[in-house]
């Protein structure tokens, strides 16, 4: 039965996307908020916009990409000093904190350096945020 399910959703589905739903959800399951962020950040930002701006703009961006079969969904948390914007399987997180009069930004993802990485999806979201400062 599993086996016609499969073949049924790899007949329906282009290969490609396919691969990259589940590069999207095996990155995400292997992943936690903390290892993420043991890490040092993708890229990090600086604006003089307010926590609040930069969180609904730069979620508003990430609501209108897709990749695979459906758009990018986010979620905001809160965290000391700011926000947080995480995507499904906490695939990437962007950060959004007060410093002083400025807000600082530290972009994580999953993607950079894995084999089969989207690269074109790291720089859409580098992008999304840089539009937003």
């Amino acid at each position: 039965m599993l086996n016609n399910y499969l073949s049924l959703c790899l007949k329906e589905l282009d290969v490609k996307k396919f691969l990259l739903v589940a590069s999207v959800v095996l990155a995400g399951c292997a992943s936690s908020p903390q290892k993420l962020k043991s890490q040092p950040p993708y890229a990090d930002f600086k604006s003089t916009k307010t926590v609040n701006d930069l969180t609904s703009c730069i979620s508003s961006k990430l609501e209108e990409r897709s990749y695979g079969l459906s758009p990018l969904q986010t979620f905001i948390k809160p965290v000391a000093h700011g926000q947080a914007i995480t995507t499904v399987g906490n695939a990437e997180i962007i950060e959004v904190k007060q410093q002083e009069q400025n807000s600082k930004i530290n972009y994580y993802s999953v993607f950079p350096g894995r084999l089969g990485a989207n690269q074109d999806r790291v720089d859409g979201i580098k992008s999304d945020i840089e539009s937003c400062l």
